[in-house]
C-alpha cells in the first residue's frame, strides 16, 4: 500500500518537548510497524503497511502517508528496518 512518515518539523515529541504517543499507541502493528525508540520517540520501520491510521489519529498531523513509490516528505525522519535494528 504505502509507508507513513513522521515529519520532525511537526511531531510534539522533537518539537515542543511533549511526550506524544498517539501513532504508535493507534497503530494496528504497534511494536512493528512503529517501535518507541529508545524507549521514547516514535519511529517508522520496514514493516509499515502505510494503513494510515496513525496519520488520521495523529493531534497535529505530523504524519504522513504516502504510496509505496512516492519520494519522501522533506522532514521526514529515516525509516528504521524492521524491528527497530
Amino acid at each position: 500500500m504505502g509507508r507513513a512518515y513522521i515529519l520532525k518539523d511537526r511531531c510534539h515529541n522533537y518539537t515542543g518537548g511533549i511526550m506524544c504517543w498517539t501513532c504508535y499507541d493507534r497503530c494496528p502493528l504497534r511494536g512493528h510497524a512503529i517501535v518507541l525508540e529508545g524507549g521514547l520517540t516514535p519511529a517508522i520501520t520496514t514493516a509499515c503497511t502505510g494503513c494510515g491510521v496513525c496519520e488520521y489519529v495523529c493531534p497535529i498531523k505530523a504524519v504522513k502517508t504516502v504510496p509505496e513509490d512516492a519520494p519522501v516528505p522533506a522532514s521526514a525522519l529515516p525509516t528504521l528496518k524492521t524491528g527497530g535494528a
